[in-house]
C-alpha cells in the first residue's frame, strides 16, 4: 500500500511541476528539467486519454483505490470512481432518456406541379 501511495503523489507532483521549481527558487537547470516532466506527462496524457478515456494520474488513482476512477467524472456530478464492471452510459445515452426524438417531417412533390409540401 506504501508503494501505491507514493506513486500515487508522484503522478499528482509531476503536474505543473515547472512552476513549483520556479516559485520555490529552483535554478534555471531545475527548471528545465521540471519543464521537460511537464511536457511528458502531457504528452502521455494526451496518448493515454485517446487510447483508454483516461489521463494517467486517473490510472494511478485507479490502482491506489483498485476501482475504475476519472477525475473528469467530477465535473459532470458523477462518482469519481466507481467498481470495475460497473455499466456506463455513454454521452448519446444519458441524452437520450429523458429526450423525445424530433419529428419526421413528411415531404411530398406533386409531380405535375413539383410543388412540395411538407408534413
Amino acid at each position: 500500500m506504501q508503494n501505491k501511495t507514493i506513486l500515487l503523489l508522484l503522478c499528482f507532483n509531476l503536474t505543473a511541476c515547472a512552476v513549483v521549481a520556479a516559485v520555490g527558487g529552483g535554478s534555471a537547470a531545475t527548471i528545465q528539467v521540471a519543464q521537460t516532466f511537464d511536457a511528458a506527462k502531457l504528452g502521455a496524457d494526451a496518448v493515454s486519454g485517446a487510447t483508454t478515456g483516461k489521463t494517467i494520474t486517473d490510472h494511478a488513482i485507479s490502482f491506489v483505490a483498485d476501482q475504475d476512477c476519472t477525475l473528469f467524472n467530477l465535473l459532470d456530478s458523477k462518482p469519481m470512481c466507481v467498481e470495475y464492471g460497473t455499466p456506463k452510459a455513454t454521452k448519446s445515452e444519458e441524452l437520450a432518456v429523458n429526450q423525445e426524438p424530433p419529428p419526421v417531417p413528411v415531404v411530398t412533390i406533386d409531380p405535375l406541379t413539383l410543388r412540395r409540401t411538407e408534413r
